[in-house]
């Protein structure tokens, strides 16, 4: 009777920690979405368009010249940093999370203020 007995299915372990796995994956696919889409707009889109905005008497151009290029690389820019945010284990997304996060919000209040 002093025999231990480990019942415990392997598969049921596994499962298990699928489960939490991609239950930590989905917890974090709208903040990732939202953080990726956000800061290359604010960096490509935004600051572009009002350094263009504040010298237009200055330059030769059109907003359509420049626009267009960088609202595509923005997009590019936003699904590489959703890759990264989504795909990297859970362990380096607490660091890297909150310092795209303070960029982010360096960048809104330079761009504003």
């Amino acid at each position: 009777m002093a025999e231990e007995r480990n019942d415990v299915n392997p598969n049921t372990q596994n499962n298990s920690r699928a489960k939490q796995y991609f239950k930590s994956r989905n917890a974090r696919l709208l903040p990732v979405i939202l953080l990726s889409i956000m800061l290359p707009m604010i960096i490509l889109v935004t600051a572009p368009f009002e350094m263009f905005g504040n010298n237009i008497s200055e330059l030769t151009f059109s907003a359509n010249d420049f626009l267009g290029i960088m609202g595509s690389f923005a997009l590019l820019v936003a699904v590489v940093f959703f890759c990264i945010l989504y795909f990297i284990p859970h362990v380096v997304y607490r660091y890297i999370y909150p310092a795209f996060f303070a960029i982010l919000l360096m960048l809104f209040v330079q761009t504003n203020y």
